[in-house]
């Protein structure tokens, strides 16, 4: 089960899925998911650091950095939580909507997390809900704190690609991460 730290944190970290040589998933014309991770989280960054959290980043660019290095780097920092920004990918193009993942070994906290994310985030965006789910995601799984992987939309549909593209909806999507965090 997690760990709880003794002292009382308020330091959150974003992870900003994929990045550098690993594009993550492209959409039909060609929007790359790591751009997006990367915007959302530092929009979300921004929110959260005006209500006085203390936010930490994997990444701020465009870098590759492992799954192990991100999940080492929440665990040295004890952080609170974490939460990993994705958009989604699937072979068929009509796959669309939210889905928030929890790995299966870390059950309490970081369902209560998943559940605010993946509400908050329905609220905002009005897409299909597809859910909280589990699976053995590395840093997820491996992280110390609750954690939990979120999905925004499917950059292979073309009209949630499109939703992607919009610096409305990622204002969205980040503020309705930051609202699930508070929330939780």
């Amino acid at each position: 089960e997690e760990i709880r730290s003794s002292k009382i944190s308020n330091r959150i970290v974003l992870d900003p899925g994929h990045g550098g040589f690993d594009p993550g998933a492209v959409g039909p014309s060609g929007l790359a998911e790591k751009d997006i991770n990367l915007q959302i989280a530092l929009l979300a960054e921004d929110i959260l650091q005006r209500e006085g959290y203390n936010v930490i980043l994997t990444r701020k660019d465009d870098t590759f950095i492992s799954l192990k290095d991100r999940v080492e780097m929440a665990n040295k920092m004890e952080a609170l939580l974490f939460v990993s920004i994705h958009a989604n990918s699937a072979n068929s193009a009509y796959s669309e909507g939210t889905e928030t993942f929890i790995a299966p070994n870390k059950v309490a906290s970081s369902q209560l997390l998943a559940d605010s994310l993946q509400k908050n985030l329905l609220k905002e965006l009005n897409r299909l809900d597809r859910g909280v789910k589990k699976e053995n995601f590395y840093v997820i799984k491996y992280t110390n704190m609750p954690a939990a992987l979120v999905e925004v939309a499917f950059v292979s549909n073309p009209h949630e690609e499109s939703l992607l593209v919009s610096n409305l909806f990622k204002e969205k999507a980040a503020r309705a991460i930051a609202h699930g965090i508070m929330e939780y």
